[in-house]
């Protein structure tokens, strides 16, 4: 055990939890559940934790991860959307992790200037039913980061 990675012994830790002990208004507490995975695990792991909500255990995570946002993002859309049944069962969802949106909350982490001192704040991020989660924190980033690619490309002004 002492050389897998530690992405394997953290996955060993929540499957060793789920299997064994969880109960239902259980709080699950994870600190960053992407580290280390691969975007298509990140993706899988946001599915298991939508479905972890869905049996009653309450999930707090920190992430940075884009594709935890938009994979939970995705899992709530599909609870509410009326083509649902066909995009489930095209990229291989389970109504299982469907997620209701009003069952998630989401809180952005920033900085704000009062006076002369700047302050670190927490806001809600706005979830619609329509829409998800409205996170332009990531968004802009990849964004930048499209817009420096076709600069490169293309050449910028």
């Amino acid at each position: 055990m002492s050389e897998s990675s530690s992405s394997v012994r953290a996955l060993l830790d929540i499957g060793f939890y789920i299997r064994c002990k969880l109960k239902r208004g259980d709080i699950l507490m994870i600190d960053e559940p992407e580290l280390n995975l691969h975007p298509k695990n990140q993706r899988l792991v946001a599915r298991l934790l939508a479905a972890l909500v869905n049996c009653g255990v309450k999930v707090f995570i920190t992430t940075h991860s884009d594709y935890i946002i938009k994979e939970l993002n995705i899992l709530m859309m599909l609870k509410s959307s009326s083509q649902s049944d066909i995009v489930a069962k095209k990229y291989g969802y389970s109504s299982s992790e469907f997620v209701d949106y009003n069952s998630m909350s989401v809180y952005v982490t920033g900085k704000k200037k009062i006076s002369r001192r700047t302050i670190n704040t927490l806001e809600k991020a706005k979830i619609t039913k329509e829409f998800g989660i409205e996170l332009p924190t990531f968004d802009n980033s990849i964004e930048e980061m499209a817009d420096i690619q076709s600069d490169l490309f293309f050449g910028g002004e």
